[in-house]
């Protein structure tokens, strides 16, 4: 896989050319080891012109780890101020989807899905997994209903994720064909210069944070030109 001008990996991510769905080319973000974060920035692609709406796609593991807890997470980020190595919390002043595996008790609402602009909480969404002293979920369990069971951010294999943000500044969430966040309201605004951003971390406890088949759309606002100008027209108002 060749790196492009307009990408950046940090830390201990790295593109293969195996472990990816059919064994295809991959993004490891982290692998199943402990100590590990990395992230892969994509810078902007719009020529300068202010994002209005974006869609990303991927397909995405969380799992496979062989600490009896997994941990820690991965984060979409979007903003232009995203840069740096960071994990599963995620990092600047814009939209920040987290999906952490690790309950750090006290306030902590994983695992989950959860929405920051910045190091604000827009909302959040509980699914399966453990937790400190075995306390309840910080909110209701999200369905599955392909099992009919709660929603878990581990998996066995790669599952797609779609994040949407509309011209609105509403943002959709899908998991696993789940809708976790639907059309949830958000400050986004045009982006001018905004950076793309996927980091995961591991600690004691393990997982691989995979990323395959990577699709950004963006649609951004381009200067407006005139390509032909109207015809002059005479028109007489009678009474």
């Amino acid at each position: 896989n060749k790196k492009q001008k307009n990408t950046k990996i940090t830390k201990t991510t790295m593109a293969t050319l195996d472990g990816g769905i059919d064994d295809s080319g991959v993004m490891r973000v982290t692998e199943n080891a402990g100590g590990q974060q990395g992230s892969f920035n994509v810078f902007d692609f719009s020529d300068g012109n202010p994002v209005t709406q974006f869609t990303a796609e991927m397909d995405l593991l969380i799992g496979r780890n062989t600490s009896a807890r997994p941990a820690d997470g991965f984060s979409f980020n979007f903003g232009p101020d995203v840069g740096g190595n960071y994990g599963e919390e995620g990092v600047g002043s814009q939209l920040r989807v987290t999906m952490d595996t690790w309950d750090n008790n006290g306030t902590d609402t994983a695992p989950s899905f959860e929405v920051f602009w910045g190091t604000t909480s827009l909302g959040f969404e509980s699914v399966e997994g453990q937790r400190e002293g075995g306390r309840a979920p910080a909110g209701d369990l999200l369905i599955d209903p392909a099992t009919g069971e709660p929603l878990s951010l581990i998996q066995p294999d790669f599952v797609n994720c779609r994040i949407q943000m509309y011209s609105d500044g509403t943002l959709d969430v899908e998991y696993k064909g789940v809708l976790v966040f639907d059309r949830l309201q958000t400050p986004f605004t045009p982006v001018t210069g905004g950076v793309f951003g996927m980091g995961g971390r591991t600690g004691g406890a393990t997982a691989e944070h995979f990323v395959d088949n990577l699709l950004i759309t963006t649609f951004a606002a381009g200067p407006v030109f005139i390509t032909s100008e109207p015809q002059d027209a005479t028109v007489t108002e009678g009474f």
